[in-house]
């Protein structure tokens, strides 16, 4: 009797229609060691890829902002490199400027280094030559103009004329004596005023006039000089055409006419004087053997000449007429008028 419903029992399974256990046990839901049961193929490498997959976006990313930053280091250092180019080479230019400036002030100290020592030589000669021109009847070289252009005119007498009646109509201040120097007239009249001021007035307008003479010569007026000082400034001028031709550079020389000073940049060339009609020239460090030889030698013999000469024909050769510059007849009719031809 027990064997019959195990009999049955199967037979309504082979049926189709299972009985309710066993539909219990289809229906209830897989455990979690089930489910790891069945997911145990997944690999590494498949982990890996899924990986790859979900961080691509940023790995992309991550290379662009790369890329932005490489480029803009190298705008960077591109632009930073002109910048320092440009501040290295005004840099340079700063330098050089502060080269000039301080080689310009150790030339200055050094010019009233030297300067310190000629004045009291140079007022020595100059009362030595106001003492001199007191004892003489040639005029006083502190209030005399030189007016040269004048040869056209051929004589002396019409020289002094010239002189007179320009210094007339021009309303210049008028001279207390008009003459030339010498026997032989080369062009060159004397006019001597009462103050070294109105000399100076009288030689601006006969400047400004630009008076031009028949054979195209210009009429030029300047300061006379006395023969010392004209001899210290020939020798000067004379040494440093010499230089030049000798290859130094022209505006590498210096020379200080007052002072009686040649300087090639800061060093000290010579320093020329005249005392007692006597030249004095002290060189510095090598260069009277750098000036040596027959053009040097010819210059001081010229300029020692001139002077010479200038002592024996003191108070000689004037010429015959002088005059107070027509002052007498200014402002006076035609009873004063200067001579017109």
């Amino acid at each position: 009797m027990s064997a019959e419903p195990a009999m049955q029992t199967d037979e309504v399974a082979r049926d189709g229609v299972r009985p309710r256990s066993m539909q219990f046990e289809q229906e209830m839901p897989a455990t979690p060691e089930a489910a790891h049961s069945a997911s145990a193929p997944l690999t590494l490498g498949a982990i890996a890829g899924l990986l790859d997959e979900k961080l691509a976006p940023v790995t992309s990313s991550v290379a662009s902002l790369t890329l932005r930053l490489n480029k803009l280091q190298e705008n960077f250092e591109s632009q930073f490199a002109d910048t320092r180019l440009e501040m290295e080479t005004n840099i340079e230019i700063l330098d050089s400027r502060v080269s000039s400036v301080e080689s310009a002030i150790s030339k200055v100290a050094l010019l009233e280094s030297t300067l310190e020592g000629l004045i009291k030589r140079s007022q020595d000669e100059l009362l030595n030559f106001k003492g001199a021109s007191q004892t003489t009847s040639a005029p006083d070289v502190v209030s005399t103009t030189v007016i040269g252009g004048l040869s056209s005119l051929g004589n002396s007498e019409s020289g002094i004329q010239w002189v007179k009646d320009k210094l007339w109509w021009t309303n210049a201040p008028q001279p207390t004596d008009v003459f030339t120097k010498g026997s032989d007239y080369i062009g060159l009249v004397f006019a001597k005023f009462a103050t070294a001021s109105e000399r100076d007035r009288a030689i601006s307008t006969l400047n400004q006039a630009k008076e031009k003479m028949s054979d195209g010569k210009m009429v030029r007026a300047s300061p006379d000089r006395p023969v010392e000082e004209r001899a210290v400034r020939r020798i000067l001028f004379g040494a440093k055409d010499m230089l030049y031709q000798k290859g130094l550079a022209w505006d590498s020389l210096w020379v200080e006419p007052e002072s009686g000073v040649l300087q090639f940049d800061t060093d000290i060339v010579m320093t020329v004087s005249v005392l007692n009609s006597t030249i004095s020239v002290n060189y510095g460090t090598d260069w009277e053997t750098y000036l040596a030889g027959g053009t040097w030698t010819d210059l001081m013999s010229d300029a020692t000449e001139k002077i010479k000469k200038s002592i024996l024909s003191k108070g000689k050769g004037k010429g015959s007429k002088k005059g107070k510059g027509h002052s007498e007849g200014k402002g006076k009719g035609g009873g004063g008028k200067p001579h017109s031809g």
